[in-house]
């Protein structure tokens, strides 16, 4: 698990949340580097690291969480309980709307699906917003071991 955190600096006081593409896993990783929690995910229908609105790639780098939100009666298109019950809003710095969140699709998980967004059961989007809060760092590893799209 250590190399997942290269370049963090893991020494922080609180938890972190690793995001493994390649390997449809999130990480809950606290403050002494150990692996506190991990849930399978399913993330962006393209490879590589988000270049460009509507690529469907899920951004790559260091984030921190913007917000932790209840998105039980959220709708896409019409849809009810896309999102599951909760939204976890990701600063990216560059791309507004991604974020961690719940699903209504669970065979979707550990699947290329989404238009960006890191999808959980929801049952695990519970228990993960148990150890993230606003300004909780979040680290979305790329799809390559040499993190260069190919």
């Amino acid at each position: 698990m250590l190399t997942l955190l290269s370049g963090i600096g893991c020494a922080c006081a609180q938890n972190m949340v690793v995001v493994n593409k390649k390997g449809f896993k999130v990480y809950v990783i606290g403050a002494q580097a150990d692996t506190l929690c991990s849930f399978p995910c399913a993330c962006g229908k393209m490879l590589g690291n988000k270049r460009s609105l509507g690529d469907y790639c899920t951004p790559e780098g260091v984030f921190t969480v913007a917000a932790v939100e209840n998105s039980k009666y959220w709708k896409y298109k019409g849809i009810p309980h896309v999102y599951g019950p909760y939204f976890i809003r990701l600063n990216t710095y560059k791309w507004d709307g991604i974020g961690i969140h719940g699903t209504n699709s669970p065979k979707s998980i550990g699947t290329r699906c989404t238009k960006g967004c890191i999808r959980l059961n929801n049952k695990d989007i519970v228990q993960l917003v148990k150890y993230v809060d606003v300004g909780t760092p979040v680290r979305v590893m790329g799809d390559y071991s040499d993190h260069r799209r190919k």
